[in-house]
């Protein structure tokens, strides 16, 4: 499959993989036009992953998770704006495309953690 030959390119290891969901979807996705974005929360973790035309979840970070099964709970099907967020859960994801590689998750009415999505060299 065409998918899974491009993520054991790019993210062949936990290593390769962890905390790179961001970045690794932007690229997957400007790759292969046909995948379609998703935000949310995956076995309790922010998470981006994406979907095929079939509807079937393509994560080529999926390999930092622990479990063999997990839960995927969309928010949105698109990165978000540094303006929008997700009511139910506080969190957005900004495109790397933007240079700003960071979840943002709203505490208490302000935008008080950001965890960085930062690209090992």
């Amino acid at each position: 499959m065409k998918y899974e030959k491009w993520i054991d390119k790019h993210y062949p290891t936990i290593e390769s993989a962890k905390n790179k969901c961001n970045i690794a979807i932007y690229e997957m996705t400007q790759e292969f036009d046909e995948l379609t974005v998703q935000v949310g929360i995956a076995n309790g973790r922010y998470h981006c992953w994406s979907i095929d035309i079939d509807g079937n979840i393509v994560d080529p970070t999926r390999k930092q998770f622990d479990s063999y099964v997990i839960q995927y709970h969309k928010i949105a099907d698109r990165f978000l704006t540094r303006d929008e967020f997700e009511p139910a859960t506080g969190a957005f994801f900004i495109c790397p495309a933007d240079n700003e590689h960071t979840i943002y998750v709203r505490d208490e009415g302000e935008f008080d953690r950001k965890f960085e999505i930062v690209e090992e060299k």
